[in-house]
This record gives structure tokens, sequence and C-alpha cells, in this order.
């Protein structure tokens, strides 16, 4: 029973309210299971006037205390903690002796913390004095503070980090990176070498520097009159890049703005500026604006100057006609008219230097410059049998845009491709093949190395037509290096397309081999001796050197595609023979 009145006649519980870290700052801001770095934390709880208080430090009595607050009580503890994992309790006992229930909070103690930086002061330049707290008209002063040698110590403008340096003495100076005007908290810590850092320490203050002075406006350089300003506020000029002429300082960097869009900035190195506008300017109205900025990015107010640009647009193409290739070099097409090739070449009048722009039924399909006054440009992409309207548009140095010059016409092109020969006919390994109709394809059964050993080995296309020979099998060989000519001894001669299968099969010829098995204006009207490789992905070429008596020894270069069919290929050209090859785009080619 007794038992039973001690315990309902106990003291209340502390109740505990938090830890104060005394390297942080003097108020409760320390929770259950927080990290501190002060070996002598303040434990704050509630407590009862008169009541005695004891203190365990992991189940250790570490001191005794009695109560002469009502509401709470702040306790510093009263012996120096070890690093590591800490729980104090705190019991109150009255008068008579009876105590309360245990309170309990949970931290861990870590190496205590750098020293917080102590800030001495700012250096103001302009006046050469340390100021605690002032307005300064230095964009760059100097931040004195108490340092510990060998610390790194790290400066934040604003929050934003601006700079570290390491101390090497307990007063240091440092001088603030360019500020802009206005309001300034500078925030110093230290950091040790274990990478602990410290409070931080904060100054503010106000920089308030002079602005740079703003531009006076002189007026405007028309070049296509003169190179003297001679244009003022509303004028109309002539040219698309005039110049801005002002009054600078030397040293400062003006930003230039057309209709309020940066297109320029440039330092200054004399006293009046003519600055070339270093954008050109479409035709219509603008306002250029200028302004100051000094080292620290302070910028002065803005001055400006309001005109209209007036630039001859550029002349309109003249349309001289289309060049269907597959009839002739020239332009001999004109409008409405239907033409068999899906590349042609549009024929129209230009101006060296000037930017044009192609448009098929209004989707863009390419840009060029032009070189001379007549240009020839061969569609950049093949066209779709059907309608078209090409058109054509030039655009001088400052984007001013022509009118547009069309020209209308349809494309028909065959759907039936290099490769495709009206009848097939099977080779064997005794077989020999010759021609007897003018589109004819021989399908070799065999290996290509193993049937050309043969004596009775032989592939003869006709005089007239195109003729096919085609592989059937993979992972073959055709080396038609010692097998091409124009004698009646030849292995092959009168084939003018070679088809790969798309078996990873591999085709070895020469500029020979080209000159023996082509014909002039097979596929596309140029004049040159052509001859075509069809295949598909993993199918090779070697494209071989080769001297030919009384032919310039080039090399093959490509040059450019062509349409055919409906299939796009590369096309090789060897310019010392006018000799073209024709490869189908997905075919790897290799040069020798």
């Amino acid at each position: 029973m007794s038992t039973n009145v001690l315990a309902s006649n106990a003291p209340a519980t502390p109740n505990m309210l938090g830890l104060i870290d005394h390297t942080f700052s003097n108020y409760v801001d320390f929770g259950y299971g927080a990290t501190l770095h002060d070996s002598s934390p303040g434990i704050v709880f509630t407590t009862v006037i008169g009541n005695t208080y004891s203190l365990y430090d992991n189940g250790t009595l570490i001191g005794t205390m009695v109560a002469t607050n009502s509401n709470s009580t702040n306790w510093t503890v009263p012996s120096t903690l070890q690093i590591g994992a800490h729980v104090l309790t705190v019991t109150a006992t009255d008068a008579a002796g009876n105590t309360s229930a245990p309170s309990g909070i949970d931290f861990t103690l870590a190496a205590p913390l750098p020293a917080t930086p102590v800030i001495v002061g700012m250096i103001d330049h302009s006046l050469n004095v340390v100021e605690l707290t002032s307005t300064l008209h230095d964009s760059t002063p100097e931040i004195c503070f108490w340092s510990v040698p060998g610390n790194t110590y790290s400066f934040y403008d604003n929050g934003a980090l601006i700079g570290t340096m390491v101390a090497t003495k307990t007063s240091t100076n440092w001088t603030v990176p360019a500020l802009k005007n206005g309001a300034h908290a500078l925030t110093v810590t230290a950091t040790d070498a274990a990478g602990h850092t410290s409070a931080p320490a904060e100054m503010a203050f106000t920089v308030a520097v002079p602005l740079p002075a703003t531009p006076e406006t002189l007026g405007l350089i028309d070049h296509s009159f003169s190179n003297y300003v001679d244009f003022g506020y509303g004028a109309t000029l002539h040219d698309s890049t005039p110049a801005f002429a002002f009054r600078a300082v030397p040293g400062t960097t003006y930003s230039l703005y057309d209709n309020g869009a940066l297109i320029g900035t440039m330092v200054a190195t004399k006293a009046v500026t003519a600055w070339t506008v270093p954008v050109a300017l479409k035709n219509g109205a603008h306002v250029l604006t200028v302004t100051a900025a000094d080292a620290a990015g302070n910028t002065s107010a803005a001055a400006s100057i309001d005109f209209k640009v007036a630039v001859s647009l550029p002349a309109a193409p003249n349309t001289l006609g289309l060049i269907d290739h597959s009839i002739s070099n020239y332009a001999d097409f004109g409008y409405g008219a239907t033409l068999h090739d899906s590349t042609p070449a549009f024929v129209f009048s230009s101006v060296a230097g000037n930017t044009y722009s192609l448009y098929d039924n209004g989707a863009l399909i390419g840009t060029m410059v032009a070189t001379k006054a007549v240009t020839a440009w061969t569609v950049p992409e093949a066209l779709q049998n059907g309608a078209h309207v090409l058109t054509v548009m030039a655009s001088d140095a400052a984007g001013n845009t022509s009118a547009a010059a069309g020209i209308d016409f349809t494309v028909a092109v065959s759907s039936q491709s290099a490769s495709d020969a009206s009848t097939h006919f099977a080779v064997g390994l005794n077989d020999a093949f010759v021609a007897t109709g003018d589109h004819q394809t021989a399908d070799l059964s065999f290996d290509p190395a193993a049937y050309f050993k043969q004596s009775t080995a032989h592939i003869a296309g006709g005089d007239t037509g195109v003729h096919t020979l085609h592989l059937t099998g993979s992972h073959e060989v055709l080396d038609l290096t010692s097998l091409t000519g124009k004698t009646a001894t030849a292995k092959i001669s009168g084939v003018e397309v070679i088809d790969l299968g798309g078996h990873s099969n591999s085709l070895n010829l020469s500029l020979l081999d080209v000159l023996n098995l082509g014909q002039t204006n097979l596929f596309q009207n140029d004049g040159n001796k052509q001859m075509v490789v069809n295949g598909s992905n993993g199918d090779t070429v070697d494209l071989l050197h080769a001297k030919v008596a009384g032919i310039a020894d080039t090399d093959w270069q490509t040059h450019g595609t062509a349409a055919v069919g409906g299939v796009t290929y590369n096309v090789y050209e060897h310019a010392g023979a006018h000799t073209e090859l024709l490869i189908q785009q997905s075919v790897q080619v290799v040069v020798h």
C-alpha cells in the first residue's frame, strides 16, 4: 500500500523540450536522434521550482540541480561528453524524496566544427575604410575576418557561392568579385581538413556604385550614301547594315539591341564609336538600342534611335525551262510539259552570291548559293510520278526575299528498275547464255568462281537492250577483272547490269570492265558510258583502280545520286574515261 501512495505522489515526469548546440546558436534547435558538435550542449526540459533534478549520460549520473524556474530549465551538461552516441536522462525528486519517471533524449556527438568566422567589416576602396554595415560605393570591396590557417573559407553572395580560399594567417582580407548595385548578404563559412563546416557568419550591406553614363546617340550612317553620320531619328535607310554612332567611354562594354533582341556586344576603344550593325537588317521598321555596362554588370539607361530599312528586294528569278536528262542536257521543256526524268534540272536566271530556295508543290526541298548568272539546278530529291510545280525564290544577305518564279510539269517515269528484265534464264554449271532478245536476265545457279573455270562458261548479252547477270546464291564473289571483253573469247560481254541478289555477295570490277560492258546514255542522258550494279545490305562492290591506255589516269569520284525506275543509285564517275557506274544505295562500296 505504501508503494502505491509513493507512486501517486511522485513528481511530474520532466517534459523534454530539446537540445542546444552552442556551436550553432543559443536556441533549442536539435531534437531526438540529432548529431551535435557541442561536447557540452544544453538540455532543455520542464521543471517545478524546488524539485531536485538528476542528469544521467548513458545511465551514469553526471549532475544534479535544484530548479528555480517554474516553466523550463536550460541545463548545460556539467561534464564534457565523448564523441559517439549518447542518451541523456532526467528525473525529478521532490522534498519528500519521491522520484519521477525518467525522461530521455538521444543524440550523437560528432567532432567539433571549425570556429565560425568573425567578420570584422568591409573595406570600401573608394573610401579605403573598414565598415561594419553601410552603403558601399565599391563594386569589389574586401571582406575582413578572423581565420584559422589551413581552413578553407567559402563565400556566398545572397546565397550563391562566389569563391573559396585557404587561409594562411589569422586575419584575412578577401576581395569580393564584382557586385551589382543593390542589397547584398555576404556569408562566410569555414571548412576544416576533415570536411566539417562551421556555422555561417553573415554581413549585410548595399552596393551603390554610380551607373555607367548613358550613351549619347549621334545618328546613323547609311553606307549606300556616305561614311558620315547623316541620318537621324525616323529616317529611311537603304543600307541593311548601317552604322550606329554614339559617344562612348573606352573600356566600357556596350550591348546593341534591334527591336529588343540582343544582336551584339563590343568594348569601346574611343570616345566616339560608329558601330556597324553586326546582323543584316530586314526591310521594315527598326529601333536600335545601346546600353553601357561596367565590370560589375551594372547597366546604364538605354539610348535608342528609330528608322526604317528599305533595301531593294532581290530580283525575281527568270525561269528558262527544264532539262529532261533522259532526252538531253539542254533546257528544252517549258510549262505544262511531261518529263520522263525524276530529277530534272530547273534552269533560271540568278545573281551570284544570292541564296535560292527551291520548293516542290509548296514544300522546301533545297537551298543553294548561286555562282553564275544562269543556274541549272538539278532537283535534289527524286520526284514522284504526277503533277508538280517547282518554285524558286532569291534571298539577299539580309534575308530579304524576292517574288517567286515557278514552272509546272508532270513526271511520268517508268516503274521498271534498271535490273527488271522481261525474261529470266537459269544458267547451270556447264551452260552458256547467249541473249536472244533485248531485255533478258541470266540467273547464275552456281558459284561464279566455279562456273567461270569451266571451258563452256560464257555469258553474252545482245547488242541492243539491257541485259543482266544475276547471282542467285549467297556469299559468292564475282571477279569481272579477267572475264570481260568485246571479243568472242570473252567470258562475259554485252551485260550492262550486275544483280548481286542481296545475299552477301561481292563484285570486283575496274574501269576496263565498265568500258567493256557499259553503254552510252544507258540510264541517264549525259553522254557518259554507264553500267549498273543492283543489290542490298550485305552486298559489296570493290571498285578497283586500273590504268587504261589513252585514258587520263584519274580516280573514281562520287557524283551524287540518280533515280532510275524508282530505285536510287549512288553515281561513281571516272572523268578521264567519261564513264559512270550506278550502284544501288544500300550496297557497300570500297574504292581502291
